[in-house]
C-alpha cells in the first residue's frame, strides 16, 4: 500500500462527532491533517511515532476520545489529545507553542 494510500485509509476508518476547542473542531479530518503534517517533521521521535500511529489507523477503527485538554490519568498537565485505536490509547502531545512534541501508546519507543 502506498503512503497516499495508508493515509486514505486511515482517514476512512476513524469515527469522532468532533469537538470543539476554542472555535476549532478536533474531529477526524483535523487529526489526520495534524498527524500527516507531523510525518514530515524535523522531529524524528515524532516523524516516526505519526507514521506508526497512521499505518495502526489504517488497519483498525479509531476515534478521537478527547480533544484538546489536560489532565487524565496521571494528572497529565501538558495539552494533549486522546486517540482510541484497536484497543489502545495515544496522545498527541502539544508543547506551550501549540506544536506537537511527543506522540506516546502502545509501540511507540520514546
Amino acid at each position: 500500500m502506498t503512503w497516499k494510500e495508508t493515509i486514505s485509509r486511515a482517514k476512512a476508518n476513524g469515527h469522532s462527532a468532533g469537538q470543539f476547542v476554542e472555535t476549532k473542531s478536533v474531529n477526524v479530518k483535523w487529526v489526520m491533517a495534524l498527524l500527516v503534517e507531523c510525518s514530515m517533521a524535523y522531529n524524528s521521535g515524532v516523524r516516526r511515532a505519526s507514521h506508526y500511529l497512521i499505518e495502526i489507523m489504517a488497519e483498525h477503527e479509531w476515534q478521537v476520545a478527547a480533544g484538546i485538554h489536560t489532565g487524565g490519568y496521571g494528572g497529565d498537565e501538558r495539552p494533549h489529545i486522546t486517540i482510541h485505536c484497536n484497543g489502545h490509547g495515544y496522545h498527541i502531545r502539544f508543547s506551550k507553542n501549540w506544536n506537537v512534541f511527543r506522540i506516546t501508546g502502545h509501540g511507540i519507543e520514546d
